[in-house]
């Protein structure tokens, strides 16, 4: 007595084989689509924030904000140190406290920083506001 598999039930469980494999395939796939636009966007929110607390921490420490449009340029409450200034270029933003100092880029090279800008609010006899607009991307061959 032969026993085996007759050549239609190896056709029929290699088909059900590579169904199986090809739902587990798009499966892997959407979940690294997911995963990688989850961590993009956590790097988008990270730099942001970052970004803007030291920039809130700038402006909390000044003692005038003296530009507010595409750079901010505040002064400090004590008259030795120089002007700090917050600009966009090239897609960074850097920060430059006194005019000795080398600047140093706020952003990482993960993110592109779109459009940055300032508005100033005066609030007499406290102090001034600035409202930050800032657009962020991911930097992704996607």
């Amino acid at each position: 007595m032969n026993k085996g598999f007759t050549l239609l039930e190896v056709l029929i469980y290699v088909a059900i084989f590579a169904i199986v494999l090809g739902f587990l395939s798009s499966i892997l796939i959407i979940t690294t689509r997911v995963e990688m636009r989850e961590s993009a966007a956590a790097e988008v929110t990270q730099q942001s924030s970052y970004v803007i607390q030291t920039i809130q921490r700038l402006v909390r420490e000044s003692s005038q904000i003296e530009e507010a449009s595409s750079s901010l340029i505040l002064r400090p409450l004590y008259a030795s140190k120089d002007k700090t200034t917050i600009r966009l270029s090239g897609g960074v933003i850097y920060l430059r406290e006194g005019s000795s100092n080398p600047e140093i880029a706020l952003t990482s090279d993960k993110v592109t920083v779109n459009s940055l800008s300032f508005q100033k609010f005066s609030n007499p006899p406290g102090k001034d506001v600035v409202e930050i607009n800032i657009m962020m991307t991911f930097k992704s061959d996607n």
